[in-house]
């Protein structure tokens, strides 16, 4: 007995026979099995009834409307397999003709008329509006001035070419003396009109990117692109308005003779040949020269370099500038000094003619030349009439584009906006980090560093902080050294001057870094800058059908979310992966990898390289994808990582999340991925002449807006399983061994 109570002594730790314990044991796990079991049950059909919000139709007034628009948009007669850029777009653009004067319209330009609407009726308040604070008071009145002296055509008319003249006179005058072409230069790159070179103030990506450093590149010519002097047609209605614009100024100078305009364009047909391509100008290896002014000098001896750069900025004087095509400028040295020097002068009033001639009366015949050369380049008629109220906001954003922003940020950006906007941005970057790691091709130290790079960007969304877009004051003292008066050609003469003295300013210290990069507020774009790494999205773009913060998930991503994924791609293209997370030009990445994304990026160019548009003889002109190449492989990179972040927020998502997935009534039989795709589809609609859409495959580092969406959506297998694409057989899904992938 007592060795059997000593088996049943209590366990000295747990206080429990162990006989007992045993059997307690095996029954807890059975009712904890039983319990995970129920649980599991639970989940799942808490799951499927958190699922279910999916199914549901999303009633808000927001996605009524945006249902009702997607459909007209779409032409579903046409199979989305084969064309999907017809299935999503072909109602949208059966339904908007492009305008008599303009030689394409589509989404970003009706979003814009969109904007101009919006301003107009900003314009139309009275100056005296007591709502208006005394300082917004007079920045209203500014913008009216000018929008009003824009429009009074009849005023122009009658002022006929005296102000284009008065210009000519003051250019003969800079011409005058001992460094005669170096003056005139400067008196023409004062006012923005870059005759032979432009000098423009960047950072240096080198050495120190947001450091105001002066930068040379090759001058505008008065043709898209030189190509088009090779082109006989194009070369004979040239030469047309040249002569036009030869006989207007006989009548105040004898010796503006027929035989002037054809050595001018004899001239600048040789100018034209040494220009470098675009495809070289756009590589930022290859453009990055720095110089001293003596170098700068012994290279290019025909302009007084020092007396140049003085007279742009008298108070300070750099020590270096970066020169894109040293081989342009020392050709551009010897071609001014070989020519009669009144053929070089007669081709700089003729810059003069072919800009300024655009802000004259429309009546005037010294501004026919600068209109036909515009129309033509857009293959619009000679005659077209004219959107004047379109040409004046659009000089009126030119000029005053803070000031308007102000004023359209109040009116079309709701509260909340902005930040939505921002936590969308992020989560296309947190899916960026996502997919590096899924990367095979990718090495770990090349990853890591592509990682801290996409950390650092700098997100800019809806409008700059310096000026102050929230302070009328701030406003109004950014444009206080800007006159505006009621004389359209003067304020664009001031407005010119007044910007290219404001970005002179900055030499010696640093470059604003509160701008939205290059972009006004109420532009309809987005835009990466390299060296500053940093994407801007402005108040103009966040507008329907690029996003609406009540709408579902998959459309602010299908639209918006892809266009922020092309920004943060642009950082890893094959022109901004050469940045490093600075904006330092650096080369970062290891060789393997590097020639990695070079086998890569050439898949790419050889899918873009066998697109083609027609060239209104018969033929077909080839997309140029060594131009496009960073552009279509951004475009990629921008609908995987969109794509991505929308898919995690549903998997992830709690039933809020999965109610702003809901179904649009109406296109209940299309699935949420579906409407992601249309959403992408939709946003670049668009049609155009065929003028400008040669001008753009010579001139325009993107591909055609139709093969913008088919051709990235024909390398994503997700489009293709959505609508049910056979890979390899449908045109809108390549076969496995064919697909071009890098981000």
């Amino acid at each position: 007995m007592a060795h059997e109570s000593d088996r049943l002594l209590p366990n000295a730790e747990s206080g429990v026979p162990r006989r007992a314990f045993k059997s307690r044991a095996c029954e807890f796990a059975a009712v904890l099995f039983l319990l995970l079991l129920l649980a599991a049950g639970v989940v799942r059909i808490t799951l499927r009834d958190d699922r279910r919000a999916l199914r549901e139709l999303c009633t808000s007034r927001a996605c009524v409307l945006t249902a009702t628009e997607l459909i007209q948009a779409m032409n579903e007669t046409a199979d989305p397999c084969d064309d999907f850029y017809e299935f999503s777009t072909g109602g949208w653009r059966a339904a908007h003709p492009i305008p008599a004067d303009a030689g394409l319209f589509g989404v970003g330009q009706w979003v814009a008329a969109q904007n101009d609407e919006v301003v107009r009726r900003i314009l139309a308040r009275p100056v005296d509006d007591r709502t208006l604070s005394r300082m917004d008071q007079m920045n209203l009145a500014m913008l009216k001035t000018h929008y009003d002296a824009c429009m009074d055509t009849r005023t122009l008319d009658l002022a006929g070419g005296q102000h284009l003249l008065d210009s000519l006179k003051e250019l003969y005058g800079a011409l005058q003396g001992a460094h005669n072409l170096t003056d005139a230069l400067v008196w023409l790159h004062l006012r923005d009109m870059p005759a032979l070179f432009a000098m423009d103030i960047t950072g240096d990506p080198g050495y120190a990117p947001t450091t105001a450093t002066p930068t040379l590149v090759p001058g505008e010519l008065g043709v898209p692109d030189a190509s088009y002097l090779d082109d006989a047609d194009a070369r004979e209605l040239y030469r047309t308005q040249l002569v036009r614009a030869v006989h207007e100024l006989r009548q105040v100078h004898a010796d503006a003779r027929e035989s002037v305009a054809d050595a001018v364009l004899e001239w600048e047909h040789g100018l034209a040949r040494l220009q470098p391509d675009a495809v070289s100008l756009a590589d930022p290896n290859a453009t990055y020269n720095p110089m001293s002014v003596r170098e700068l000098q012994t290279l290019a001896p025909a302009i007084d370099w020092a007396r140049y750069l003085h007279a742009m900025s008298p108070h300070v004087q750099p020590h270096k500038v970066i020169v894109a095509s040293p081989t342009y400028l020392a050709a551009l040295s010897e071609h001014v000094a070989s020519a009669d020097p009144l053929t070089v002068r007669a081709y700089l009033y003729w810059t003069v003619v072919r800009t300024m001639g655009l802000y004259l009366g429309p009546s005037v015949p010294l501004a026919q030349p600068a209109r036909a050369l515009r129309n033509y380049a857009a293959g619009v008629p000679a005659d077209a009439p004219e959107d004047r109220a379109a040409t004046c906001l659009a000089a009126l954003n030119g000029a005053l584009g803070y000031m308007t922003g102000r004023f359209f940020v109040q009116a079309a950006m709701p509260p909340g906006t902005k930040e939505a906007v921002e936590e969308l941005v992020e989560h296309i970057r947190q899916a960026f980090y996502d997919r590096l790691a899924q990367l095979a091709w990718l090495d770990d130290a090349t990853r890591a560093r592509a990682r801290a790079k996409a950390a650092a960007i700098t997100v800019k969304v809806g409008y700059p902080t310096h000026p102050d877009t929230t302070s009328a004051d701030a406003v109004h003292a950014w444009y206080a050294a800007l006159p505006v008066v009621p004389s359209y050609y003067q304020n664009e003469i001031d407005g010119r001057l007044f910007r290219v003295k404001r970005a002179w300013s900055y030499l010696g210290g640093e470059l604003n870094p509160e701008l939205l990069g290059d972009l006004m507020t109420t532009e309809v774009n987005a835009e990466y800058s390299a060296d500053h790494n940093e994407m801007a999205f402005p108040a103009g773009l966040l507008q329907r059908p690029y996003f609406d913060a009540s709408w579902p998930q998959y459309l602010q991503y299908g639209a918006l979310g892809t266009t922020a994924g092309h920004e943060l791609s642009h950082a890893f293209d094959p022109s901004g992966r050469q940045f490093d997370a600075h904006g330092l030009l650096r080369d970062w990445w290891t060789p393997a990898t590097s020639a990695q994304f070079e086998a890569r990026q050439q898949c790419i160019a050889a899918q873009y390289g066998n697109y083609t548009w027609p060239d209104g003889r018969g033929g077909a002109a080839h997309v140029q994808s060594a131009l496009t190449l960073g552009e279509d492989v951004a475009d990629a990179g921008g609908l995987a990582q969109s794509y991505e972040a929308w898919q995690k927020l549903v998997r992830n998502g709690s039933m809020d999340t999965l109610r702003r997935n809901r179904l649009l009534p109406g296109l209940q039989h299309y699935t949420q991925e579906q409407l992601f795709f249309l959403a992408y589809g939709v946003a670049w609609a668009r049609n155009i002449r065929t003028g400008e859409a040669l001008k753009r495959l010579h001139t325009d580092p993107h591909s055609p807006t139709k093969y913008r969406v088919n051709g990235a959506l024909a390398n994503f297998p997700p489009f293709a399983k959505a609508f049910g694409c056979r890979a390899g057989h449908d045109a809108m899904a390549r076969a496995p061994a064919e697909r071009c992938e890098i981000w």
